[in-house]
């Protein structure tokens, strides 16, 4: 009797022992699992695209970057020709000033011949002269003898013609040499609008361009704080799945174990 007593002691400990399993732990889904695996592919796919997209904003923005380096360098000739065209008009102003003093001269130096010869004539008529005189006067060697008084206003006249004429191409010449000038200012103005014209469409276009190259700065950060977020998601997706599959793993676990005790017992009560 005592050695069934015994036994039966010994066979209630060991029961008892065999049955201390734990809690089960969580175990995902296979859905769950799958849903997890999915947002990781997903994140995957979404950051890789917004690094291509990265890559793209960063090459137009080299693309744009040399756009306003070409730009910067067509204003800095345009303010060049610019310089050169104001310097050609002020040239051409000074040489228009210059041209119509030249002319006004020119006046101012017939008239004063024609008052001369005038003033000249009316004493040689009136008093007589000489050749001397005459000679003094016209610049050259008069005649020896006397000559009459016909003969002397007829000399005179021709001579006073001739200097006046003389005078008188002068005056054109430089009447022509003005109107060239004013033709040459005007074509120097002319070239200053179209140089100021130009620097300033070098100016709208670089001016263009910095907006353009500032705003595709702008569209690569709001790309790379999407990228960054998009990154942030990939990882907690990453970690979900972790998470997910040692907590499947854990009831893996468990649940051999659960079946090593049931067994146990199973054949604790058989023996």
């Amino acid at each position: 009797m005592v050695g069934l007593g015994l036994v039966a002691t010994l066979l209630v400990g060991t029961a008892a022992s065999v049955g201390a399993v734990p809690e089960p732990p969580t175990n995902p889904s296979d859905d769950a699992l799958a849903a997890a695996g999915a947002a990781v592919e997903t994140g995957i796919g979404r950051v890789g695209e917004l690094i291509v997209r990265i890559a793209s904003a960063d090459q137009q923005l080299a693309e744009l970057e040399n756009q306003v380096a070409i730009k910067r360098e067509n204003v800095n000739r345009a303010l060049v020709d610019l310089q050169n065209a104001r310097d050609a008009a002020d040239a051409a102003a000074y040489a228009v000033t210059q041209s119509q003093q030249a002319l006004r001269d020119a006046g101012v130096r017939i008239e004063q011949a024609q008052s001369d010869f005038d003033a000249f004539a009316r004493s040689s008529y009136t008093r007589g002269t000489n050749a001397a005189s005459l000679a003094s006067f016209l610049g050259s060697t008069g005649p020896d003898d006397l000559l009459d008084r016909a003969q002397v206003m007829r000399l005179l006249s021709s001579g006073r013609n001739a200097v006046l004429d003389a005078l008188e191409r002068a005056r054109t010449e430089e009447a022509n040499k003005n109107s060239s000038a004013r033709a040459a200012k005007q074509e120097a103005d002319a070239a200053s609008e179209a140089a100021e014209q130009r620097k300033a469409d070098a100016e709208s276009a670089i001016a263009q361009a910095r907006s353009a190259l500032d705003q595709q700065a702008a569209d690569k950060q709001r790309i790379e704080i999407e990228r960054a977020a998009a990154q942030t998601e990939l990882d907690a997706a990453r970690q979900n799945v972790a998470g997910l599959e040692n907590q499947r793993a854990d009831y893996a676990a468990w649940d051999r174990q659960r079946q090593a005790e049931e067994a146990a017992r199973a054949a604790a009560c058989c023996a």
